[in-house]
């Protein structure tokens, strides 16, 4: 049957089949169609999901890792800062030699342990909970 008409197309079909009969679904059909939609379904759901966790992470990393890039960047800010207060100079200077550790250093280490804590805690609370196939 060679029909180029789109508008037509219902038309076509009521006439192609007219002559048929009408004979029932086999049993089991309308569940197999069902579950397969289902698991459709959960696919398009994990798939937002994944666009979510990776947005999520994404998101954490770049807030954990810009104010390391930015106190690396201007390094001189920090003690800019602290020189002009009386006094602070000579604290901040006590405090980076008692850990025997430079602020770089320390905070490199802090981004490192907080990076995948503040990933678990921000994709838990982003995330919906998981709906079960059943």
């Amino acid at each position: 049957m060679a029909h180029s008409d789109p508008r037509d197309l219902d038309s076509a079909i009521d006439s192609a089949l007219r002559g048929e009969t009408l004979r029932a679904a086999p049993s089991g059909f309308c569940q197999a169609i069902g579950a397969r939609l289902a698991i459709v379904g959960l696919i398009r759901e994990e798939r937002q999901r994944f666009r979510i966790a990776a947005g999520a992470c994404g998101a954490a990393l770049m807030a954990v890792a810009a104010p390391g890039l930015i106190v690396s960047a201007f390094p001189e800010t920090l003690t800019r800062y602290l020189s002009d207060v009386p006094g602070a100079m000579g604290f901040f200077d006590y405090l980076l030699s008692s850990p025997g550790l430079s602020w770089p250093r320390v905070l490199g280490f802090a981004m490192a342990v907080l990076t995948l804590p503040v990933a678990i805690v921000l994709l838990s609370a982003l995330l919906p909970p998981r709906k079960s196939a059943d």
